[in-house]
């Protein structure tokens, strides 16, 4: 994506008003697997990060990628966010599922309690507001672990022929 329309979509996402998601350029990216969600982290520098950071994929109904945000960006070993914090940009685009995403640069893709916790309140707030969380992924250079199959997946391995669906 072209840094004119990187801004564009950056606007957006920070004006106060709901925005139009047609009127956002395209990313072009359906997430099918917890593989492909991964890949669209890589891709928007989440693994390189020297801090904890979480971004969210706001996601249409066939899982086309509307938008991918930074929403918080913490310290070297933890990130602070609340529920609202990361359906905010989902609603301004009208998404209809998100897939949040956050780093460990400790380079241990296993998830620690906190970051169940905060799987399980998202879980909770996106029933409420029609919005479900599809995955929670904690990703680091070399792997993820997505807390919806439970599992984690060195990024050299093929994708995963399982579709990602709401969390149980």
């Amino acid at each position: 994506m072209s840094p004119r329309k990187k801004s564009l979509r950056h606007q957006y996402l920070t004006s106060l008003t709901p925005v139009d998601a047609a009127s956002l350029p395209p990313t072009n990216n359906i997430i099918r697997t917890p593989e492909d969600a991964y890949q669209q982290f890589r891709y928007d520098g989440l693994v390189a990060k020297e801090q904890e950071a979480l971004y969210v994929l706001a996601l249409n109904a066939r899982h086309r990628v509307l938008a991918s945000i930074m929403v918080a960006l913490g310290g070297a070993n933890q990130v602070h966010v609340k529920p609202k914090e990361i359906f905010r940009p989902a609603i301004m685009v009208n998404a209809a599922a998100v897939i949040v995403g956050h780093n460990h640069p400790s380079g241990d893709a296993t998830p620690s309690v906190d970051d169940r916790a905060m799987t399980e309140s998202l879980q909770k707030a996106g029933e409420l507001l029609g919005i479900p969380l599809l995955d929670h992924l904690v990703v680091t250079r070399g792997s993820f672990w997505s807390l919806a199959s439970k599992t984690q997946q060195l990024s050299k391995t093929p994708p995963s022929q399982t579709e990602i669906k709401e969390m149980p």
